[in-house]
């Protein structure tokens, strides 16, 4: 299954400056989570600071109160933060 398929988006949660959060499901597992969609600028500077940041620290914490990474993938100029929608009320 390609990552563009596998999570399906329900509703608009929340929209800031880095990028719209959305409530999707996981068709793989199921499970509903939490789908983070930020645009990428048409520069060919790469994936923003902001962001590998942010994933990089949703990678490596390990805390009931903080989301966890499910996936990071890229799709039309835009990149997908999937991550676990559990511990959000």
């Amino acid at each position: 299954m390609n990552d563009e398929s596998r999570f399906i988006e329900r509703e608009k949660l929340s929209e800031g400056t880095y990028g719209i959060i959305y409530k999707a499901k996981d068709t793989k597992t199921g499970n509903s989570v939490a789908l983070k969609i930020m645009k990428l600028e048409k520069e060919n500077n790469g994936i923003p600071q902001t962001a590998l940041r942010e994933i990089s620290i949703l990678k490596t914490l390990d805390h009931p109160n903080i989301l966890k990474l499910i996936d990071v993938y890229y799709k039309k100029n835009s990149l997908m933060i999937a991550t676990d929608r559990k511990s959000v009320v």
